[in-house]
């Protein structure tokens, strides 16, 4: 009898030794996409926490510059270092809100980063360009490798492509990337890309809505219509 009992004792002690071992293990944090945060800023946060940019194991750095999910809305942050402790918040900053000039000018694609963002040459300096007026599946998204494809055929490597700013909207996002709409030839590439049901009408809001708003909107309601690209 005494034998069993401290046989049972060892078991006992086993597992609770081995609850206490489970539990101070970290526990892995759950593969994490771009969809699961708020803003910009919260998924650098995490993405540098988790050995950004050197490592990305949960791949919210699509186009390897150190920026985690750069189409998600600001506040944005461009930090490869982990956050400071918690301190007072910021006073809010205003955007400026200004009516811009017209910018009209001629690049040639370098590559396509994916259904909404290009690498173009504009006089020999390459520049980064995002897309006005749409928003395109992040990679691990639906539609993700269809949007891209589908952008890719429409501004083809080597091609030579027209850019033209909004005059409600900045010249460039916080990133450096150029907002333009992109033509190729009589095509209108933004809104191709929305009536392809490749991606969602997009408006920052930053000043006043975008001059196409209306247009991007019927192309976008006619691919929902018709059950097209991502909509299916």
């Amino acid at each position: 009898m005494n034998r069993l009992r401290g046989m049972l004792a060892s078991a006992l002690t086993v597992v609770l030794v081995g609850g206490s071992l489970l539990a101070a293990t970290p526990a892995q944090a759950a593969d994490r996409d771009c969809g699961d945060f708020a803003t910009q800023a919260d998924a650098q946060a995490f993405f540098v926490a988790n050995g950004g940019p050197g490592s990305d194991p949960h791949r919210l750095d699509h186009d390897g510059d150190g920026l985690a999910c750069e189409d998600l809305p600001c506040p944005c942050s461009t930090s490869s270092a982990p956050a400071p402790p918690p301190s007072a918040p910021p006073a809010p900053v205003a955007a400026p809100c200004a009516v811009n000039p017209k910018v009209t000018e001629k690049a040639v694609v370098v590559s396509v980063i994916d259904g909404d963002t290009l690498r173009v040459r504009i006089d020999g300096t390459r520049s980064k360009v995002r897309l006005l007026g749409i928003n395109s599946p992040e990679r691990g998204r639906k539609g993700y490798g269809s949007a891209t494809k589908a952008l890719r055929k429409l501004t083809p490597v080597g091609r030579t492509i027209v850019l033209t700013s909004d005059r409600t909207q900045p010249y460039a996002d916080v990133y450096g990337r150029a907002l333009r709409y992109v033509k190729r030839g009589s095509k209108d590439v933004n809104k191709a890309q929305l009536s392809k049901g490749w991606a969602r009408f997009y408006d920052a809001r930053q000043c006043d809505p975008l001059t196409r708003k209306k247009s991007y909107k019927r192309a976008e309601r006619s691919a929902k219509k018709h059950d097209r690209g991502i909509w299916r």
